[in-house]
């Protein structure tokens, strides 16, 4: 590998007018039209809402490049409630600059693979070419990654610090793994030289991250002068709410989520002059196996926990705005949200709307941690819990709002109702699994076999979908 002088680095967005084919098909360009914290009273780490603005996925069009990604911004830009959103995010500028500096190099250098120079040769090289060390660094490598222990091994022999080296190499899990280091800080520890090549062929790539769309595709815009959490305007818009992820290490060192630090720092575009603001790379991705019964009187149950309230939100901005514009009447719903506690909870107003209007026939909200719902989405800071009576307020998790009401869900399951679970993979996914599990085990009378039986049944007619991510 070595390196020439090419353009001048400059600041992006992301790299559709440069190297479009690095994309999945039908990636655009989209504005920034809002970015809201939902939790208000939330003590850390709030859920977020970004409102992307789809009519502006026509700004990928004005580039030099005519790839055929963006031909049809129709198609494109069109989705349904259940589906996800692709997000390209990018290393903050602080980090990549730590990089450069560490190694030396100027950002606007082009990159030229050995490949390139030896034709004929099977190229390992696993990111774009034809970049800058700025632009590939930003957009194409995982600078948050933990090195391989092959790569630790490298840094150890280039280390000026061979008694601390001996530790970690002999401790890996311990030392760089379950500490989740990243290459920077164990060569900042290490004293190692690196250069430019190690760090390009042996850090894995920046992979996108996929968010379920939190609205319906019936709505446009919210009006932020108004109480209506579904007031419509002419600007078609597409919401994700995502938690920003900001942890602290077991070696005590703060860490941001690549991602959602990268979605906290997009700027809203300034209302009338679209030159001010962020703008992301993204893609619709349809998810035909999480969707609406197309039978409007089918029963409902939708769980969440957390993060997975925003598919949720959809299915109910969906359900809502069907019987506001067309008016359509549904069968029973019933929905079960768990947080970690009362400053967590979101959606209440859209929540209560859909109660009021039979869109939705009951709401049970549980949280972790005990407290009482301060109205977080609410301008009046004298919300009492009354004032939100239409909802059942419960301590504990999910799993046990699901035991008080193990009747209703067994004569939902049986009458041949569709249910949606939302939320982390791990430990929710897997926790609500098991306790449906045995809710149909001592409600059928059955045996842990032919319960786990009948929910694969349930899950094989499309009944039972589930929408887990960690």
């Amino acid at each position: 590998m070595s390196l020439s002088l090419a353009r001048k680095a400059h600041k992006l967005y992301d790299l559709l007018d440069i190297i479009p084919e690095w994309y999945q098909a039908g990636t655009q360009r989209y504005l920034i039209h809002g970015r809201t914290l939902l939790n208000r009273n939330a003590v850390a780490n709030g859920l977020t809402e970004l409102e992307i603005d789809l009519s502006s996925s026509s700004l990928a069009n004005n580039s030099n490049n005519h790839n055929h990604r963006y031909e049809d911004n129709d198609s494109d830009t069109s989705y349904k409630a259940g589906d996800h959103f692709v997000v390209y995010p990018r290393n903050a500028d602080f980090i990549v600059d730590a990089y450069l500096n560490y190694l030396q190099v100027k950002p606007d250098a082009s990159i030229i693979t050995d490949d390139e120079n030896n034709e004929g040769r099977a190229s390992s090289y696993p990111h774009p070419k034809g970049l800058t060390v700025y632009e590939t660094l930003s957009f194409c490598v995982d600078l948050g990654a933990t090195p391989s222990p092959q790569f630790v091994r490298m840094m150890i022999a280039n280390s000026k610090k061979n008694n601390r080296a001996a530790a970690v190499i002999q401790n890996y899990k311990d030392q760089v793994a379950t500490p989740r280091r990243t290459t920077l800080d164990l060569a900042l520890e290490l004293e190692a030289q690196l250069s430019l090549e190690d760090v390009l062929y042996n850090l894995p790539p920046l992979q996108p991250r996929y968010y379920s769309i939190a609205s319906s595709p019936l709505r446009t815009h919210n009006d932020t002068n108004t109480k209506d959490p579904v007031k419509t305007d002419r600007k078609s818009t597409l919401l994700l709410t995502y938690r920003s992820i900001r942890y602290l290490t077991s070696r005590g060192i703060l860490r941001d989520g690549i991602c959602t630090s990268y979605m906290d720092h997009l700027s809203p575009v300034v209302v009338g002059d679209c030159s001010n603001g962020s703008s992301m790379a993204g893609a619709i991705r349809s998810n035909p196996s999480f969707r609406l019964p197309s039978n409007p009187d089918t029963s409902v149950v939708m769980i969440a926990g957390g993060c997975g309230v925003a598919p949720v939100r959809s299915f109910l901005e969906e359900r809502l705005l069907l019987h506001q514009q067309q008016g359509t009447q549904f069968g029973k719903a019933l929905l079960f949200l768990g947080f970690r506690d009362m400053d967590d909870v979101v959606y209440v107003d859209l929540i209560e709307q859909c109660l009021s209007t039979n869109v939705l026939s009951t709401a049970h909200i549980s949280s972790a941690r005990n407290g009482v719902f301060r109205g977080n989405e609410s301008t009046d800071t004298s919300v009492t819990p009354s004032s939100h009576s239409m909802i059942s307020w419960t301590g504990g998790n999910v799993t046990d709002s699901l035991d008080n009401n193990s009747d209703l869900l067994w004569n939902h399951f049986q009458q041949g109702g569709h249910t949606y679970v939302c939320g982390g993979a791990l430990s929710f996914g897997a926790a609500l699994r098991a306790g449906i599990v045995s809710l149909i085990q001592k409600q059928g009378n059955m045996s842990v076999e032919d319960a786990s039986n009948y929910l694969r049944k349930m899950v094989a007619e499309v009944r039972f979908a589930e929408d887990l991510s960690d």
